[in-house]
């Protein structure tokens, strides 16, 4: 018998001190903000267990990775902070960087194939709007994934990015800090 699950965790932080930076944006974000972020997930389970997928500030990486972002747009090419590879992977027109964060995904996902994750952050996008979502596994190895701007199921008048993460990429990133990059048009 086949069962379907639908799980919704739903968080609400307010952190202070996440980093944020605004490169080639019509508007700056703060660098100091408020932050939401919810975590969904659907997958085929019989006994699915609480995850979270949760900001968890600012880091002296992030703040590095900040100023490494802001010397590289003076420099005129502020994806070249990224390794060659993944920058190769970046589509063409995509060069705005509008959050920098360290995030953190935990709990039980023996078994889980997948989830989905929705991220609330304090710049708003246009719903409907790909990004590139780049998480930082280290100051080497970075993985891409294709993001998409939804109007926020958590903070009215809001947007999020929504994002869905593999079996192998959770094993990789579960119960450890990543930073995690929004990328744009």
């Amino acid at each position: 018998m086949k069962k379907i699950v639908s799980l919704v965790l739903a968080l609400a932080l307010l952190l202070t001190a996440v980093s944020a930076f605004a490169a080639n944006s019509k508007e700056q974000p703060s660098t100091s903000t408020t932050t939401t972020t919810t975590s969904t997930s659907n997958y085929v389970a019989p006994a699915p267990a609480p995850m979270s997928f949760d900001v968890i500030g600012e880091s002296e990486q992030t703040k590095e990775l900040t100023e490494a972002f802001a010397a590289a747009k003076e420099a005129g090419d502020i994806l070249s902070v990224f390794p060659d590879d993944v920058k190769a992977q970046i589509p063409e027109g995509y060069a705005t960087i509008n959050e920098i964060v360290k995030v953190l995904l935990s709990g039980d996902v023996e078994g889980i194939p997948g989830v989905k994750v929705e991220l609330g952050l304090e710049t708003q996008y246009e719903v409907g709007e790909t990004v590139c979502v780049a998480l930082g596994l280290s100051a080497t190895e970075w993985v891409l994934k294709e993001g998409t701007i939804a109007e926020s199921t958590k903070v009215p008048g809001t947007t999020a990015v929504v994002f869905s993460l593999d079996k192998d990429l959770i094993e990789k990133i579960i119960n450890k800090p990543v930073t995690l990059v929004v990328i744009s048009k």
